[in-house]
């Protein structure tokens, strides 16, 4: 903790409820005089409820986000121009038959 500037410090950890119940519970610590820091060791994947509940939000709304950021990404398709058609029907090229007609 000197590093961080504080004149007078310690430090406690904790492998059981039963001793960080009692060292929150001590008057010792309890003063407020110094700088304490307490390191809680719990086993892998351990955590309250509410907290495994706010990381499944956080990882949904991460997912909505990079979603996001990537539709965003996307070229849109291009519209292709309609050609307009001489007669407006759309019937080119068409005659009465009359030049295959021999003779």
């Amino acid at each position: 903790m000197k590093t961080f500037g504080a004149k007078k410090s310690s430090s406690f950890k904790c492998y059981t409820k039963t001793e960080l119940d009692t060292l929150l519970s001590s008057k010792n610590f309890a003063t407020g005089e110094e700088i304490q820091l307490v390191d809680v060791v719990m086993p892998v994947m351990d955590a309250p409820r509410a907290l495994q509940e706010q990381a499944k939000l956080l990882e949904q709304a991460n997912r909505r986000t990079e979603d996001a950021a990537a539709a965003a990404e996307e070229p849109k398709p291009k519209k292709r121009k309609r050609e307009p058609t001489a007669s407006g029907i759309g019937f080119h090229g068409l005659t009465n038959g009359a030049e295959t007609l021999t003779a």
